[in-house]
Order: structure tokens, then C-alpha cells, then sequence
């Protein structure tokens, strides 16, 4: 069974930064953990958007029309776009090592949203920076 993430983890994860830690745990409760083997997809381009993941372990390729367009790591995040505006995904992620990710489903980020100014303030800015 995949090791559930913990409130230290998200500690280093920019969208929870701003969270006190009782906060942090809160959300790490709330996370399922995903494993993805190395070279499967995580996501493709043009699915249904409706899950924020954060990277716990592993790095992941980005990519657009097979090109590649960013690499992740821990504590990176992404699904935050098709949540807010409720889109397909406009890009592929790639496994480029196994990867332990948490996962938070569309309502879960918006009641954080709501609960939270700094985790909407860091999903907007990153919204706007991948539009």
C-alpha cells in the first residue's frame, strides 16, 4: 500500500505553503495516493479535468503533442487549470520515474479554495502562468 503523504511533505509544496500545519494534515487526510510506474501516462492531453495532483516522489514530463514542455518534481502540482475552468487537459504528463502522487478531487480544491486565501492565491497565480 502506497505510504499516504504527510503534513512535513506538504510543507514543501508551494500551494500549502501558507497553511498552518494542523492545516497541512488536514489536507494530507484528505489526499489519495497514486502510484504511476516509470514511461506511463499520469494524464493525457484532452481528458476530463477534475483532479489536482501533487508530486510526492518522482519526476514527470510534461508534454504537448509529444514535446516535451516542462519536468516536475516533488511538490509540483498540476490539474489546477481544468478545476478552476472546468476544461479538458491541455497537455500530457509522462512518468519519468515511478511516481507517488496525492490526489485531491475538483470539490476537495475548491472547499480549500474557499477555506484558504493563500491556496486560492497560489492557484490563481498559477493559473494565470500556464494560460
Amino acid at each position: 500500500m502506497p505510504k499516504s503523504p504527510t503534513a512535513d511533505e506538504l510543507a514543501s509544496v508551494g500551494l500549502f505553503v501558507s497553511l498552518a500545519p494542523s492545516d497541512r494534515e488536514e489536507v494530507a487526510s484528505m489526499m489519495e495516493v497514486q502510484m504511476v510506474d516509470e514511461g506511463d501516462f499520469v494524464v493525457e492531453k484532452g481528458d476530463l479535468s477534475y483532479k489536482l495532483l501533487v508530486i510526492l516522489d518522482g519526476r514527470a514530463q510534461v508534454e504537448n503533442d509529444a514535446s516535451p514542455i516542462a519536468t516536475l518534481g516533488p511538490g509540483d502540482y498540476f490539474g489546477e487549470t481544468g478545476i478552476v475552468r472546468a476544461a479538458y487537459r491541455n497537455a500530457a504528463v509522462r512518468a519519468l520515474t515511478p511516481l507517488r502522487l496525492g490526489v485531491l478531487v475538483g470539490w476537495e480544491v475548491k472547499d480549500l479554495m474557499h477555506r484558504f486565501p493563500g491556496v486560492k492565491a497560489s492557484i490563481d497565480a498559477t493559473v494565470a502562468n500556464r494560460s
